[in-house]
């Protein structure tokens, strides 16, 4: 079963996996809507969203047209169904300029709030927090109210985000917090409600399956260690369930997850690394090896991954974004190499790196991975070859 479920979710990239998760969560609502169980009215529903994805998609098309570079719109189209989840659907002119500001903002930041090409925040969270702190000033504003946390959508959060959690390896990561957020809710809900009622308070009132499926495990918005990501989720888990205020600004999952990605930040290597093909050689008949040099060392360990960014033409399922192991020595003046096995046909992703010159230029969202020796350990380990 494992298998076969690996191989049908490796047919999708996770930027496709997730964009399909909220697509069918986004229907999903709509169903809800027709059949009663949501009081929004599909008019307003259907707007709202038209307004998340049209904005958006608007917003990181313009900032990417002067910073010059190619607008990912799968991850326009999915900050824009996030933020269709995180504020209540209206037809008021008001309500609708406020998730539209929120939608402009959440499109502009992964440009204007980033460093060294990577987004520092989680767009919808950031939208949606910036949009909190003027609200005040402009009377109207829709504010962040989180509906997907209602529980005729939990038949269908519950599935959609075990599945984008366990295709991304966060099963454990999404443990740690939805243990410590649900026990820290339910203790402070025992205090005005019955038992029974405060374990169901969590699950039944909070967004914690949602923002954790679908919002905290952003890849990119994540430390590259394990250990880092598993500390990163307690911290989050008590800032999510434990009420506080930063002066005018009160708790809110947006906020949550905006210091959570602040955090996230101060660990490991936070740029995008632009790489230039030095020299590619053939290892065997149907594997080779790309060499690349960096303007700056990159910092890794040995067993650790890269992520490489390829746009090219005629992308298949699997995407621009890949992940291959380095092969380099990692005190070898920081430069990268990678070897991967050609197979008929290739993906569209292999085809365009094997079509690449010396001298062209890839990306890499960073280096990644948890397979390194230990700390402390300066043993060599070596197989006896008979």
């Amino acid at each position: 079963m494992k298998v076969w479920l690996d191989g049908q979710l490796g047919r999708l990239t996770m930027y496709r996996l997730v964009l399909f998760a909220l697509g069918i969560l986004a229907v999903y609502s709509m169903i809800l809507q027709l059949l009663g169980w949501l009081t929004f009215g599909l008019g307003a529903m259907l707007l709202s969203l038209l307004v998340c994805l049209l904005v958006t998609w608007l917003s990181s098309r313009l900032l990417a047209l002067i910073f010059g570079v190619k607008i990912q719109t799968e991850s326009s189209l999915i900050t824009g169904l996030l933020l269709y989840f995180l504020f209540t659907p209206t037809l008021e002119l008001g309500p609708l300029l406020g998730i539209a500001l929120a939608a402009a903002i959440a499109g502009a930041s992964k440009f204007l709030l980033a460093y060294r090409g990577r987004h520092i925040f989680n767009p919808a969270a950031i939208g949606a927090l910036l949009v909190a702190l003027i609200g005040p000033d402009f009377v109207g504003l829709n504010l962040a109210s989180w509906w997907v946390a209602t529980s005729s959508m939990l038949w269908l959060v519950v599935p959609a985000g075990l599945i984008v959690l366990y295709r991304s390896s966060k099963l454990i990561f999404a443990t740690i917090f939805i243990l410590l957020s649900v026990s820290v809710i339910f203790l402070r809900s025992t205090a005005t409600l019955d038992p029974i009622a405060a374990l169901a308070s969590p699950l039944g009132s909070y967004p914690v399956l949602f923002f954790i499926g679908f919002m905290l495990c952003e890849p990119l918005t994540l430390p590259p260690r394990r250990w880092q990501k598993w500390g990163l989720a307690a911290v989050v888990a008590l800032l999510f369930s434990v009420p506080f205020s930063l002066g005018p600004v009160f708790s809110s999952p947006e906020l949550a997850l905006v210091l959570g990605n602040f955090l996230a930040f101060a660990f490991g290597q936070r740029r995008k690394l632009q790489l230039k093909l030095s020299s590619s050689r053939t290892l065997t008949p149907s594997s080779r090896e790309f060499s690349f040099t960096v303007p700056k060392p990159v910092r890794f360990q040995a067993g650790q991954y890269l992520e490489l960014t390829l746009p090219h033409s005629r992308v298949d399922g699997r995407g621009i974004r890949r992940v291959f192991s380095i092969t380099t020595d990692p005190h070898d003046g920081g430069n990268l190499a990678i070897a991967l096995r050609f197979s008929e046909p290739s993906s569209s992703f292999k085809t365009a790196l094997g079509a690449l010159e010396s001298g062209q230029p890839i990306s890499a969202t960073g280096v990644w991975g948890d397979f390194v020796i230990p700390r402390g350990n300066t043993a060599y380990y070596s197989l006896p070859l008979a």
